[in-house]
């Protein structure tokens, strides 16, 4: 059975793979000309780090980690006027895992990408 799934986020992808390993045939279809890639970190924990094992991730995502272990606030000149350690503004615990959005995009997108799943990203207009 097709299934198109609208969107090469996080969720969509991570849905193609379990669709596709199902047996289903996933279609990612994606407004962006590419896949985005930008975007802030996030924290994975708990049920989540579950679902990276599952879908067979979980190394990628360790190896591409953030392993942030503080913060710097500079002023203009780039003098230091405060600093965090990451328990301070993470609350990481345990195995809890951070990475860049885009980057759990990329190994996301690697691991979805097989003969049986198509993907079609949008064209950039040409004006």
């Amino acid at each position: 059975m097709d299934i198109l799934i609208s969107g090469a986020g996080i969720a969509g992808l991570t849905t193609a793979h379990w669709l596709r390993r199902y047996g289903f045939i996933p279609t990612i279809v994606e407004r962006a000309p590419s896949l985005v890639t930008g975007g802030y970190k996030i924290d994975v924990r708990g049920t989540a780090l579950d679902v990276l094992r599952r879908t067979g991730v979980h190394d990628a995502v360790v190896a591409s980690s953030t392993r942030m272990q503080g913060a710097l606030l500079v002023d203009r000149e780039g003098n230091v006027i405060n600093r965090m350690t990451g328990d301070e503004f993470g609350h990481r615990l345990g195995s809890d895992l951070e990475i860049v959005r885009g980057r759990l995009c990329e190994i996301l997108r690697a691991r979805t990408t097989a003969p049986r799943t198509a993907s079609r990203m949008r064209p950039t207009p040409s004006h």
